[in-house]
């Protein structure tokens, strides 16, 4: 009987212990990227927020976004599996708009067991051309930020493309660490 007692006293105070080691923050927690991306983000429930610490998928770079077809099929089934194909890695610095144009289509790629869905999304790039791209994108992807607010930043629960309408990147800053004052923050506006 002692023994068993011991034993489940070690085990509970292992569980407390891992439990609490594993509070470890994520960039979707506490922790941010080291670069701080800022922006307006426009839902389609008709809100428009100033947003920071962008991230799509908890990353700012090589974002990964599939080739659409030149035509999308009318009945939103794919032939053809984005993720077999042509696969653009796009850092958000490199966009200077990201929009949802059709939320509510989902385009499907099945394949006996397999069955992936995917969104339209279009891209507006920051080169001179302001050249413009339709890819392909999992609508599981989330994107995370902040609301900027006088009060301080407010964490927005991921957002699913589903609901974005359009992001704009405005631009970025770099965050210094935590032991450096916070007057040498560089900002760069990128248009």
């Amino acid at each position: 009987m002692n023994r068993r007692l011991i034993y489940a006293s070690i085990t509970m105070i292992i569980l407390i212990l891992v439990n609490w080691s594993s509070q470890d923050s994520t960039v979707s927690g506490n922790r941010k990227h080291r670069i701080n991306f800022y922006g307006k983000l426009e839902t389609y429930e008709g809100n428009i927020y100033n947003v920071e610490n962008i991230s799509i998928g908890m990353k700012y770079k090589q974002i990964c976004f599939f080739e659409a077809p030149k035509k999308l099929p009318h009945d939103f089934i794919l032939t053809k599996d984005p993720r077999k194909g042509f696969i653009s890695k796009i850092d958000l610095a490199e966009i200077s708009k990201l929009s949802v144009p059709r939320p509510y289509l989902k385009f499907t790629f099945k394949k006996g067991t397999i069955k992936r869905e995917y969104i339209e999304v279009i891209i507006t790039f920051k080169d001179k051309e302001k050249t413009e791209r339709t890819y392909l994108i999992d609508p599981r992807i989330k994107i995370e930020c902040d609301e900027k607010t006088n009060a301080g930043p407010i964490e927005m629960e991921s957002l699913s493309f589903t609901a974005l309408k359009k992001l704009t990147v405005e631009g970025y800053s770099y965050r210094e660490p935590q032991n450096e004052p916070e007057n040498k923050k560089i900002k760069k506006s990128i248009n």
